[in-house]
């Protein structure tokens, strides 16, 4: 029996949505604000969702905990370290983070991520403390992050990194990050990643999409057989 706590889903919905035009959160999906049709199709796995935003009465109307970036305007990393604190604090040692502009048509990337932490790693190796998806360019959301991780996000920003990209990459092998070779390698190099992370292998056609524009939701919608 697996005594694990269950892993917590957060989606981040902090940004000014300009490209879009009016707040991505809100596009209607099936007849729902995309954040609530996120959340809903989050519930059938039993991951408790949480809204990152940048205030916790932005979403009130939908029914979904919010909780507010611990820094405004600081884009997705900002957002991230904010989800893997309140996950960290919740006991939780697993965090699903998406973002509010994915637009979700299958469930198989869910299944892959989950899965993929069932298996306890062997002992004689460094944990995994993020799982992305295998593709052709970098892509962090989503992500299966353990709470871990939040440590060396919060190094990587007191040195300056401000993205999701110099946070991860480059990336080395996988450290235990509670070694004390760990810490003296992130003081030393503090803009290097000492995440272990692996990939999870998915057919192109169901790699997790986002849409920035309304014509990029209009499309994608359009090659999933997802009509408006």
């Amino acid at each position: 029996m697996d005594d694990r706590p269950p892993p917590r889903a957060y989606i981040l919905a902090g940004g000014k949505s300009s490209r879009f035009g009016s707040d991505k959160a809100r596009a209607v999906i099936d007849g729902k604000p995309n954040l609530r049709f996120l959340a809903d199709r989050l519930s059938k796995f039993n991951l408790p969702t949480t809204v990152v935003s940048q205030s916790i009465s932005d979403y009130s109307d939908l029914g979904l905990r919010t909780i507010p970036d611990f820094e405004r305007d600081a884009g997705p990393l900002a957002g991230t370290m904010t989800a893997l604190h309140d996950a960290k604090s919740l006991g939780a040692e697993w965090s699903l983070i998406l973002t509010c502009d994915l637009l979700w048509h299958n469930d198989t990337w869910i299944e892959r991520m989950l899965a993929a932490i069932q298996s306890p790693h062997p002992s004689s190796q460094p944990p995994i403390l993020a799982w992305l998806f295998q593709s052709d360019s970098f892509s962090p959301f989503p992500g299966l992050y353990h709470t871990d991780a939040w440590l060396d996000a919060q190094r990587c920003w007191e040195q300056g990194v401000r993205s999701m990209r110099g946070w991860l990459q480059p990336k080395p092998q996988s450290f235990m990050l509670d070694s004390e070779s760990v810490r003296a390698l992130i003081d030393a190099q503090p803009n290097r990643s000492v995440l272990g992370l692996d990939y999870i292998p998915l057919p192109a056609k169901d790699i997790p999409g986002s849409f920035n524009t309304s014509a990029e939701l209009r499309d994608q919608r359009s090659r999933t057989n997802d009509p408006a």
